[in-house]
């Protein structure tokens, strides 16, 4: 078979894993079987490997068999995510510390192959592929040594430089369903969508809560949809950022035993560039907290500083809290989302009830 893209052959490689189910739920993977499944899959992963780069973009054409053969390449590539994923957890049992960070980056290489010339249904791929490299990276962080932050800091750098960014891929699904004269088209999930091998386990109940979410959801205006996307793509931007700022204040410590007074002194000499929030695109909240520990945030999608207040993803959306880099630890039945007007907050509501107390795996 002559394999025509480098997308293609990404997919490919994605198609030829074998025992993905062992690895669909990292919080049950055991480090033997991880270890089997990469060693039966090794040819695979290092194939898939080779393709990723700005070469790799998402072939899209203008017809309605785009979307069906598109959602099959998806489900390869979430095992590909996964694999990788299991690759990191692997990597960092052994200790393994720079290992575990260039499996971050494949993973963050891949999340942009998947949004690089792709529609909206691609961008959010990418934005739960990135999500999934930024807790392997965030994770491991504060053990890496000088050289794997610097080298973690520029590829950091590198891959935002090489993020499709969100308006061209608005812009493109916007063409793509005008030429299909879908435009104006309702999205109706039905109950089948429920019953998939991912939800299987989920009570019910909770599965009709789930549609009724996604179908309010699907529901609403295309101008506020599109916002909530942004909010997201924001998001993971914002993680980044604060990440590659993470690794330099470590730096600054180790060379001077404090933490930095303020972010600015930061470049050139640990930062080329100090990154601003995404939401704002004014610099991070930064407070030094006495010669040992700091703290540093995003106002996330409120753009106004909450005062430092923590809590998990959907308490940032609905402006109840600030963006951390470790916002994912920040799962847990205390937080609440107190009732208000709006899309964000019925959203925000509606997914805190659904999740419960149980830590949220990104995709």
């Amino acid at each position: 078979m002559v394999t025509a893209t480098p997308y293609e052959a990404l997919v490919e490689s994605a198609a030829s894993l074998t025992g993905t189910e062992l690895i669909a739920d990292i919080d049950d993977l055991d480090i033997s079987a991880a270890s089997a499944f990469l060693q039966r899959n090794h040819v695979a992963l290092e194939s898939a490997r080779r393709t990723l780069g700005p070469q790799c973009v998402v072939p899209v054409h203008y017809d309605e068999s785009f979307s069906s053969e598109n959602r099959d390449h998806v489900c390869h590539l979430r095992n590909l995510a996964r694999a990788f994923r299991a690759e990191a957890f692997v990597a960092a049992h052994d200790d393994d510390y720079r290992a575990t960070t260039k499996i971050g980056i494949d993973i963050l290489e891949l999340a942009n192959a998947v949004r690089r010339g792709g529609l909206e249904t691609d961008l959010l791929v990418g934005i739960a592929f990135s999500s999934i490299a930024i807790g392997v990276l965030r994770t491991n962080r504060t053990k890496l040594d000088q050289a794997t932050r610097h080298m973690l800091i520029h590829e950091l750098r590198r891959l935002e430089a090489e993020r499709e960014h969100f308006d061209d891929i608005v812009a493109r699904d916007r063409d793509w369903q005008v030429a299909l004269g879908c435009e104006d088209a309702p999205c109706n999930f039905n109950w089948e969508e429920m019953n998939s091998p991912e939800l299987r386990d989920v009570p019910e109940e909770e599965r009709k809560k789930l549609l009724q979410l996604l179908q309010q959801t699907a529901d609403l205006p295309k101008p506020v949809l599109q916002q909530f996307m942004l909010d997201q793509d924001r998001h993971v931007l914002a993680l980044m950022r604060m990440l590659a700022i993470d690794l330099a204040l470590r730096d600054r410590y180790d060379s001077s035993g404090a933490f930095a007074e303020e972010l600015s002194s930061l470049a050139p000499d640990f930062l080329p560039k100090l990154p601003v929030d995404p939401y704002t695109d004014t610099s991070f909240i930064y407070r030094r907290v006495g010669d040992k520990r700091f703290q540093l945030y995003s106002t996330g999608p409120k753009m106004r500083d909450g005062g430092g207040q923590i809590g998990p993803w959907p308490l940032v959306a609905a402006g109840c809290a600030d963006l951390y880099l470790d916002a994912g630890d920040y799962w847990s039945a205390c937080c609440s989302v107190p009732r208000r007007q709006g899309f964000v907050y019925r959203i925000a509501s509606a997914i805190r009830g659904w999740y419960g107390s149980r830590r949220v795996q990104s995709i």
